[in-house]
């Protein structure tokens, strides 16, 4: 089992692809869709980059650029947050 750590300060943390289905609440298949349509940037290592990991600041600009309000529907009331 390996141990969790908060990287040193200037280092970038970086997720898997199960922790960013997770935080999208979206299956694996569909983040794997994400990153080979490029929406989401990645960091390939391991032997022959067979390792993915999503830089957290990567998951937070496909968060910003994807964004949109919901769009208002005619007769329905709209919810103001």
């Amino acid at each position: 089992m390996t141990e969790q750590t908060t990287p040193p300060a200037g280092v970038p943390r970086f997720l898997t692809v199960l922790e960013v289905a997770t935080a999208l609440r979206l299956s694996r298949q569909t983040v794997y869709r994400m990153i080979a349509l490029g929406e989401i940037d990645v960091v390939r290592t391991g032997i022959h980059g067979g390792t993915i990991r999503i830089p957290e600041s990567a998951l937070a600009a496909h968060i910003e650029t994807s964004s949109a309000p919901a769009p208002v529907i005619p007769g329905q009331m709209e919810i103001s947050a």
